[in-house]
């Protein structure tokens, strides 16, 4: 057995999976707390982190104990959401809350960080979050030790040690180097080493396995990004093969021998050697269904409802189109000043057509990178998903019909989940390698194809679409600078100085 754990955004997914690549145990516990605010959730507390880690914890090793399953775990392995940053200090407390890769105060330091380091830096990334609190807070920034990512934080809890998990030699030009870090005027030491994915991180310490029920003296394996085990656990190690990861954002992948010079596709090194994934990022994907939730006041159980009510919707949700670009990041395909988009909407539609054309326009912004694939040669008749959305199969349907692809489906849909345990596996002997354990333990559970008379019909949405998705763009801008205006008004009335 192996002892598994994903740090979401906004949930905790924890399991326990055999050689096999099933799942014997799964709890799933949800990150945000009550009275949570959009800042916290840019601001996320390490100690609730740990609460909830525990308690994850202890309801896993109760299940296999209640089930009386025999087979020991001998390993734990985390991944998490990046790039999120815990600064910590000696005792390895956190000095402050961590820095989430959905923080976006770091832009402000971009132009000052170029002509530091004479490199682009991306402001959602590692660097800029630290020198953001470096800049922003020297007394916070003193007192900090290390900068620990996500799911090295939890490794630290577990261990005692400090790590930063690499998942291939060529990502330290996307973290940082040592060079970089002096030319920036901070303190390298406080940037942890790196160590290659599936090296060990330590063992469970007395202490830590007390807390959580994990045995003392069991391994723990370095593990990685959420992305890089999504391509695991969907087995995307082949050239061609396209991994469509679904959550609080979506992410594409494309599994390719060679890397792509373009404007909104970025190129990472693969974690097989001498191949590249090509991905692009839609920031909104999953906050837009967990707003349109939290409006209605629907909690998690609830909204089964909803996705059992597409079918009964045409295609189109009776003529009417959301563009659901509710917020962008620096990354993003899509200019800063867009934002969401129904139209058509009438007295008669009602809120099931809301969620279903909620949906249909998240595919429909597939679709547009999908095309961005096809004009680099990158294409395929079939996308591997995972994540919550895709343990729906309406949702799977719909994205099937406006795509024009089959959807495969694993059995395991939080495919974080099975790519740490194809690490964990990989790292104790039992495969070769992590693309020989992928293929082992990657299970396919079901085939969705698309329907051609339906997708035709998701063919003419689409060009609706892009039409009105073109003719609102000059009235958004200004609508986004009178916005701004407003908000410099209010600030000059508050603070006269300023």
């Amino acid at each position: 057995m192996i002892l598994v754990f994903d740090f979401g955004t906004t949930v905790l997914k924890g399991g326990i999976i055999d050689l096999k690549g099933s799942l014997a145990a799964y709890v799933r516990q949800s990150l945000i707390y009550p009275f949570q605010t959009d800042s916290d959730i840019n601001s996320p507390s390490p100690e609730k982190w740990i609460e909830i880690f525990i308690s994850v914890s202890q309801k896993l090793i109760h299940t296999i104990k209640s089930m009386d399953i025999k087979a020991p775990v001998e390993g734990v392995v985390i991944s998490g959401n990046g790039p999120t940053f815990v600064p910590v200090d000696a005792k390895g407390s956190p000095v402050c809350n961590a820095i989430s890769w959905a923080d976006i105060q770091s832009r402000k330091y971009i132009k000052e960080l170029g002509e530091k380091t004479d490199k682009l830096v991306d402001p959602s990334f590692y660097l800029a979050k630290a020198y953001m609190l470096f800049k922003q807070k020297p007394e916070l920034y003193e007192q900090v030790r290390w900068f620990l990512p996500c799911p090295e934080y939890i490794s630290f809890f577990l261990t005692g040690n400090a790590n930063t998990f690499l998942p291939a030699p060529g990502y330290t030009a996307y973290m940082w180097t040592d060079d970089v870090i002096i030319k920036t005027g901070m303190d390298k030491d406080k940037f942890p080493p790196f160590i290659l994915m599936g090296s060990e991180t330590g063992k469970v310490g007395k202490a830590a396995g007390a807390k959580t029920g994990i045995p003392p003296g069991i391994p723990v394996f370095a593990g990685g990004p959420d992305f890089i085990m999504s391509l695991l656990g969907t087995d995307t190690m082949q050239v061609g093969r396209i991994c469509d990861r679904t959550g609080t954002s979506e992410g594409i992948n494309v599994f390719h021998h060679s890397p792509v010079h373009t404007k909104n596709l970025t190129t990472f090194p693969h974690i097989r050697e001498g191949f590249y994934h090509i991905s692009c990022v839609i920031p909104f994907a999953g906050k837009v269904l967990n707003w349109f939730f939290d409006l209605l006041h629907k909690k998690p159980d609830e909204y089964r409802q909803f996705y059992s009510s597409l079918p009964h919707i045409p295609p189109g949700s009776d003529a009417l189109i959301f563009l659901p670009h509710v917020e962008q990041t620096k990354s993003s395909l899509w200019p800063s000043y867009r934002k969401g988009v129904f139209a058509g909407l009438t007295i008669e539609h009602k809120k099931e057509h809301l969620f279903k054309a909620i949906i249909e326009g998240t595919g429909y912004t597939i679709r547009e990178i999908f095309e961005l694939f096809e004009k680099e040669g990158l294409n395929s008749e079939e996308v591997r998903v995972s994540g919550i959305q895709a343990s729906y199969e309406e949702w799977n349907t719909i994205r099937a019909n406006i795509l024009g692809r089959r959807m495969l489906v694993p059995t395991i849909k939080d495919t974080e989940l099975t790519g740490c345990a194809c690490v964990g596996y990989t790292s104790l002997g039992y495969f070769g390698s992590f693309h020989n354990a992928s293929e082992h333990m990657v299970c396919i559970e079901k085939i969705i194809e698309p329907d051609a008379g339906i997708h035709r019909i998701y063919t003419d949405l689409y060009d609706i679409y892009k039409k009105i998705y073109n003719q609102t763009n000059p009235a958004l801008q200004e609508l986004n600078e009178m916005r701004r205006m407003t908000l410099r008004s209010v600030q000059h009335k508050l603070n006269p100085d300023c």
